[in-house]
């Protein structure tokens, strides 16, 4: 099979995914069979008490969990929250991090030396320092306190703004090397010498050679994004905040609030052994949305590398 072969099974079967997966968080809340309210954690098999969690059967299809709510309602519910959150956060960080590192890569010496935080050395210094905090430590440590004071939409707030704040930075490196570079080739200094604006090169020029690399920083981004969520799980902090339930003195339960699928595994996976779909669901799930988002990225890396073999000088 050719390299085009390829790289058109990986793009297209990756789109094939991720489009299934969009047109789901569409729909998934009018279609799903019952309300993420609706909880029924005793129910009856002839005289036969069954309690919550419940394994599959053909009115829970993906069972109960231990709360006694349909699962698979859950996760169509949880899918949007999940799939938006994502793509909001990595395409708000790619344009602005894209944005400063262009801004950047095109300043004059003069104008690096006016504004001396964007010199080269301060700004790589100061971009991979703050790139190199993990963002899940700051998180943790500001979503420590009891959630119950803050309301869902701000919660969301403050965990994107913190996640968009401490990724600009990265991206910004990216690009503002990669501007520099472009803005050295000979069609934009020929441009520059006839007396060309900077916003003109940018527009004519720059932009539109950065655009393949904008595509995969935004591709992998959105990996890196919901990585994070799946590390924050592990921590009992979930998107929208934490339902916490006491059940007696010592024994706690953590629920996500807004049902997206790495809060689903996080708040199930004491229960992987005992009722393993409750965690194993949400798990495949997860793992397809990321093959997904990697079949994309391994798309889109092969089809620009063979154009740039093909066409080294545009």
């Amino acid at each position: 099979m050719t390299k085009p072969a390829h790289e058109k099974i990986y793009l297209w079967s990756g789109l094939i995914f991720l489009t299934i997966f969009a047109v789901m968080a569409i729909i998934g809340p009018f279609v799903a069979p019952y309300s993420p309210k609706w909880e029924k954690p005793l129910d009856f098999k002839g005289s036969t008490p069954i309690t919550a969690p419940s394994p599959p059967d053909h009115e829970n299809w993906f069972g109960k969990d231990q709360r006694g709510r349909d699962f698979f309602s859950l996760m169509l519910y949880g899918l949007r929250q999940t799939l938006g959150f994502v793509v909001i956060i990595s395409l708000v960080r790619v344009t602005i991090g894209g944005g400063i590192g262009v801004w950047i890569g095109m300043a004059e010496k003069g104008e690096r030396a006016k504004f001396r935080f964007f010199k080269r050395k301060k700004h790589s210094s100061m971009t991979g320092f703050m790139g190199s905090i993990p963002t899940i430590i700051l998180l943790i440590i500001l979503l420590s306190a009891p959630t119950k004071y803050f309301s869902y939409w701000v919660l969301v707030f403050v965990q994107g703004f913190i996640l968009v704040f401490f990724g600009v930075f990265p991206v910004a490196s990216t690009i503002a090397e990669q501007t520099r570079q472009l803005a050295g080739r000979l069609s934009v200094l020929v441009s520059r010498v006839m007396g060309a604006s900077k916003s003109w090169l940018i527009r004519k020029h720059i932009l539109p050679m950065l655009k393949e690399t904008f595509m995969i920083l935004f591709v992998q981004d959105l990996i890196l994004v919901l990585n994070i969520l799946g590390q924050l799980s592990l921590f009992k902090i979930f998107l929208g905040g934490t339902e916490i339930k006491a059940y007696n003195a010592e024994e706690l339960k953590y629920y996500s609030k807004s049902f997206e699928w790495v809060g689903l595994i996080g708040q199930n996976k004491d229960w992987a052994m005992s009722h393993p779909y409750l965690a194993w669901i949400p798990l495949l799930t997860y793992f397809l949305l990321l093959l997904s988002f990697f079949l994309v990225l391994k798309g889109l890396e092969a089809r620009f590398q063979r154009m740039y073999n093909r066409y080294p000088y545009l």
